[in-house]
């Protein structure tokens, strides 16, 4: 959802959770959890961490606000 608030373009990978993929593992050993978002070959997990590494990396829409007392309210 955050990268197509950016306009950025992303391909969707569905995961099964009983049975997970080399994918998966292979981005994401140590929790083998979604999501991992992977970008120039490195990948980010953690949904917030995810999140704010989307919204530094393409400027444009703001997913968190600027001010920074506003931003921690979002992040709770």
């Amino acid at each position: 959802m955050a990268l197509k608030l950016k306009g950025v373009e992303y391909k969707y990978v569905e995961e099964d959770f009983a049975n997970k993929s080399p994918l998966l593992l292979k981005y994401n050993p140590i929790h083998k959890k979604v999501p991992v978002l992977v970008h120039n070959g490195n990948p980010i997990v953690e949904s917030q961490v995810i999140l704010e590494y989307i919204d530094e990396t393409w400027p444009g829409y703001p997913l968190l606000p600027k001010d920074p007392y506003e931003r921690a309210i979002a992040r709770f």
